[in-house]
């Protein structure tokens, strides 16, 4: 049986929750966190009842685990829309603290923008154990940024709008986990 924390509970964190409530991944607890007490209150709220809805024994609390077999941090400021670039330093503070709460034996699922530049700072500081998460469309708006604005602008905007493509690598790199 697994143990997960899931730092940042936004739409991002809170969708990838839900989904681990209702899978049939072998997971014993499920840690949420978010520097919003409010927030980690509602969704813990949410994620009891899907739980006892669907009659599932995990155990769900509000704070990390420094024991968890995966991390996964979606915590990070988004990109406003219109914008061509992420908040790299702001972001990368984020994921700092993330990280410092973190065992350095377990996966680290990344979903923080910009992944790859993100996973590739933190590696070169000695933490080998982040998989970036849904880097290939990232991939693609760097290649597109210097196109005109209206064909960089579709692609840099479809991010915010859909996750599922994120949530299912993380759902399918947590099942081989398992």
């Amino acid at each position: 049986m697994m143990r997960i924390t899931i730092f940042g509970m936004g739409r991002v964190g809170s969708t990838l929750a839900s989904f681990i409530v209702a899978s049939s991944l072998p997971v014993s607890n499920l840690h949420i966190y978010d520097t919003n007490k409010q927030v980690s209150l509602g969704n813990y709220y949410d994620l009891i009842n899907m739980r006892d809805l669907l009659r599932k024994k995990m155990k769900i609390t509000i704070g990390y685990d420094k024991l968890s077999d995966a991390y996964i941090i979606t915590a990070g400021i988004p990109r406003k829309s219109g914008e061509r670039s992420f908040d790299y330093p702001a972001n990368f503070q984020i994921v700092q603290s993330c990280l410092s709460k973190c065992s350095l034996k377990s996966k680290v699922f990344l979903l923080t923008n910009p992944t790859e530049k993100l996973a590739s700072s933190f590696s070169k500081i000695g933490y080998d154990n982040i998989i970036p998460i849904g880097d290939l469309l990232d991939k693609v708006r760097i290649k597109l940024r210097d196109q005109p604005e209206e064909i960089a602008n579709t692609i840099i905007d479809t991010k915010g709008y859909s996750n599922f493509g994120c949530i299912a690598e993380v759902l399918l790199r947590l099942r081989q986990m398992s």
